[in-house]
């Protein structure tokens, strides 16, 4: 055998033990086989790109402390027991709607008698003669205007009536004798403009009677009851009244007392 061949086999045996040492090393190595990625239903769709992402937060950045809400002043005693009465159990039932309407309306009724007494007091306080005074001007007007046939109706005539019974029952507490003699007069005026009022033919006064009032109907009027009306005393009986020096011509009397 030749030196060449020798050198020759050599190399072979170097040049493939070489190779058998490179697919050793490769194969010792491991090989990585990606799967593959399964397709995403709608609703994993929908739900990656609506989720949000974690924050990483950075390192050595201080987390902010909250600032704590200021505390609110110590309330009074009283303020804190009308809070507590006012959010607490009411002790009492509620009242049903038909109570709570009966309730207001009997609540009403004590506050328009309470306004009624306290107009009373302070009308008897009143200087007479003036009041008197003024309601004959008034009285002198509606008689010119019934003279002239100014007045279709009566509707004008019943509010300065009223007036009138005002200042008569004022008159009964007035211990005056200028503002009774002045009233007096004023109940002639009364008695002239009635007697007018009679001498029409349209206005006849037929009486009505019946178990709670007794009084006049005037036909143009649709059945409106003639009487004026006063409050004696602070009682709670209310008395219907016409002059008795008018009551005989012109068909009105003195009705019975009605109670409220």
């Amino acid at each position: 055998m030749s030196l060449f061949s020798c050198c020759s086999g050599a190399g072979a045996i170097k040049k493939e033990s070489a190779q058998f040492a490179t697919k050793e090393v490769t194969s010792a190595q491991p090989q990585i086989i990606k799967a593959p990625t399964p397709a995403r239903t709608p609703s994993q769709a929908a739900t990656s790109t609506t989720t949000a992402s974690p924050t990483l937060a950075k390192v050595g950045t201080p987390k902010p402390t909250p600032t704590p809400p200021p505390t609110p002043p110590a309330a009074s005693p009283a303020k804190a027991k009308a809070t507590e009465t006012a959010t607490s159990t009411p002790k009492h039932p509620v009242l049903s709607s038909s109570k709570r309407i009966t309730h207001a309306i009997i609540r009403t009724q004590l506050e328009k008698s309470v306004a009624t007494a306290t107009s009373m007091s302070n009308g008897f306080t009143q200087n007479m003669a003036a009041s008197a005074k003024d309601l004959q001007a008034r009285w002198t007007n509606v008689y010119t205007a019934i003279r002239e046939n100014l007045i279709s109706d009566l509707e004008i005539l019943f509010p300065v009536l009223d007036g009138v019974v005002a200042g008569i029952t004022k008159s009964a507490r007035s211990e005056h004798e200028k503002d009774l003699e002045a009233l007096e007069s004023l109940n002639d005026d009364i008695k002239t403009v009635l007697d007018r009022i009679v001498i029409r033919g349209d206005l006849k006064m037929p009486r009505r009677d019946d178990d709670d009032f007794k009084g006049v109907l005037l036909p143009g009027l649709r059945k409106f009851s003639v009487a004026y009306k006063f409050r004696l005393g602070r009682d709670e009986t209310t008395y219907f009244k016409l002059l008795d020096e008018v009551s005989g011509d012109t068909q009105i009397e003195i009705v019975k007392k009605v109670t409220i």
